[in-house]
């Protein structure tokens, strides 16, 4: 398995376009929890009083390689929302007076933003979501068109999302132009992550998986969706994709999808777990020999998630 992992600053990430596909999980950052701690860890490292500010970083960012693009098998969720960042940043700082080296930070986060293909004569976006709960809110964000389509659950997190982020930095931008210059400058310079390509969807799925080992919780029911995945032959991904989607809906329908390990526990407890499975275990008992035996997902991941999408149904009732 080839691994090439490299520390980045935001600021390098104009070197990359991003995909986030389409059976990858939707935004749903809440401006209240993630998003508000999003910003209290940034401010916590932060010193304004600093000349030289110590480096921080935000977590990994798991990739793969797609023609010019890379698809993001992890760190969606980090990754838009630092877009969203930009796009504040940029929004705020196209409305002031801003001298020349003011100006050349606007250029840079501009550029993280988007890039003009001289080739194509289009312009491509940093981040594309290609999650069909997306709709394009994204694009249209960074392009600074109006989005006329209906809102999703998703974009209404990433427009909360977005006006919380924006919100907060207005704080620096209302005690000056040099003072939210000097965080964005920060924020561009100074935070970083860990940026891991793996050379193929497999291998960076069984990145992810090593990475949670310990991450039962909400990760739980992601983990279970990226091992089909991984499993699946290329004729069964889009089948498994569509059935993923089905699920989820239905989950929506009995307003579970904040708490999807409720429904995963109690279907395999009545199918094929004896006794009492602690939500933190779920993981753990699907990697066990008995989980792989008794679910067959590893052979049979397809007719696993048809079992799944049944069950979600019932669910329902």
């Amino acid at each position: 398995m080839e691994i090439d992992a490299q520390v980045k600053s935001i600021s390098k990430l104009k070197d990359y376009f991003f995909i986030v596909p389409d059976y990858q999980r939707e935004y749903v950052w809440k401006p209240e929890d993630q998003v508000e701690q999003f910003l209290i860890d940034i401010d916590n490292e932060y010193d304004e009083d600093v000349t030289k500010q110590k480096g921080y970083f935000i977590g990994s960012i798991i990739i793969v390689a797609n023609k010019e693009k890379f698809d993001v098998i992890d760190g969606q969720q980090r990754l838009t929302t630092i877009i969203l960042t930009l796009c504040a940043f940029r929004d705020l700082l196209q409305g002031v007076d801003l001298d020349r080296k003011q100006e050349q930070y606007l250029k840079n986060i501009e550029e993280l933003l988007s890039d003009f293909d001289m080739d194509s004569d289009e312009t491509q976006m940093r981040l594309e979501l290609q999650y069909e709960e997306s709709k394009g809110y994204l694009e249209s964000l960074i392009s600074k068109t109006d989005f006329t389509d209906l809102k999703s659950p998703s974009i209404i997190k990433m427009e909360q999302a977005y006006y919380k982020i924006k919100n907060h930095l207005e704080t620096y931008l209302n005690d000056s132009v040099e003072s939210i210059t000097n965080y964005a400058k920060y924020f561009l310079t100074k935070i970083e992550l860990v940026l891991i390509e793996s050379e193929n969807l497999s291998s960076a799925l069984k990145i992810f998986e090593t990475i949670n080992q310990r991450g039962a919780g909400l990760n739980a029911m992601d983990l279970v969706k990226n091992l089909l995945f991984s499993k699946a032959k290329p004729a069964d991904f889009n089948h498994i994709k569509d059935i993923w989607k089905e699920i989820v809906h239905n989950l929506q329908k009995c307003k579970e999808d904040n708490t999807p390990l409720r429904f995963l526990r109690y279907f395999l407890m009545s199918r094929y777990y004896d006794g009492i499975l602690r939500e933190d275990d779920i993981y753990k008992w699907f990697l066990s020999e008995k989980g792989k035996n008794d679910t067959k997902y590893e052979t049979q991941p397809l007719i696993f998630a048809k079992e799944l999408k049944k069950m979600s149904k019932r669910y329902l009732i």
